[in-house]
């Protein structure tokens, strides 16, 4: 019976697991993190800025980014994008920001990647 329940309970969080990813990353000044790109379904990416900067919500498809919103130290955020577009936060200020993301679904492969120094993509 206990190896019955041991078993369930990995299971429910591995299931948990493939729902939602979180996690958190620095993204230096003048800087760009970008997320997806590659995706086959939509995604929904949702989380704050504990950081003392703001950082800039884009959206990039085909070649074309689209500012969404500015998020403020301290404030949260919540964006679908469809398939094969590419998340991006960027970072216009001169201090190192800071972002937490959430991923629903998770997306295993997903493709996550820093601009170069020099800010070209």
């Amino acid at each position: 019976m206990r190896i019955l329940l041991l078993s369930l309970a990995i299971i429910l969080s591995v299931a948990a697991g493939a729902v939602a990813r979180e996690g958190g990353t620095l993204i230096g000044p003048g800087r760009t993190f970008m997320l997806g790109g590659e995706q086959k379904a939509s995604i929904l990416v949702r989380g704050s800025n504990p950081s003392t900067v703001s950082v800039r919500l884009l959206r990039s498809s085909r070649g074309r980014e689209t500012v969404l919103r500015d998020v403020p130290p301290g404030a949260r955020f919540s964006e679908r994008f469809g398939a094969g577009e590419t998340v991006l936060f960027r970072n216009t200020s001169r201090r190192q920001a800071s972002i937490d993301i959430k991923l629903t679904p998770e997306l295993y492969r997903s493709a996550m990647r820093y601009d170069r120094e020099n800010g070209e993509r």
